[in-house]
């Protein structure tokens, strides 16, 4: 499903990964504690997060959101918006490396999303 769509030679190459994969136990615990880390940053900005149990983040950053979105695409950062589903602000965060989602979070900061301009 777009933006992320893959194609069917992508996910044979996954599937035969993940048949192979015996430390994904230590991978697995490495994005839980990054999407809890990232959350957690969120919150210091006023963002509202939702408990999740995959690999993402559902987070609400209110009004501003879709605008701040947009910019987020143009600075290369993909989000997958669900204003239309859930109202305006809402999106779901991939959980990618700490790098990447350090990466975010500056480029949330640096666009200028904060506590005072959440509204």
């Amino acid at each position: 499903m777009p933006p992320f769509a893959v194609n069917l030679a992508a996910l044979v190459a996954a599937g035969g990964r993940c048949s192979r994969w015996g430390g994904h136990s230590a991978v697995l615990r490495g994005i839980l504690r990054t999407r809890e880390w990232f959350a957690e940053e969120l919150r210091k900005l006023e963002v509202k997060t939702f408990a999740s149990a995959g690999n993402f983040l559902l987070a609400n950053f209110g009004p501003g959101g879709p605008q701040l979105f947009k910019q987020l695409e143009r600075e290369g950062i993909l989000v997958r918006e669900r204003t239309h589903d859930l109202g305006p602000g809402f999106v779901r965060i991939t959980i990618g490396t700490p790098t990447e989602m350090k990466l975010a979070l500056k480029k949330i900061k640096q666009l200028g999303f904060s506590a005072d301009t959440r509204q």
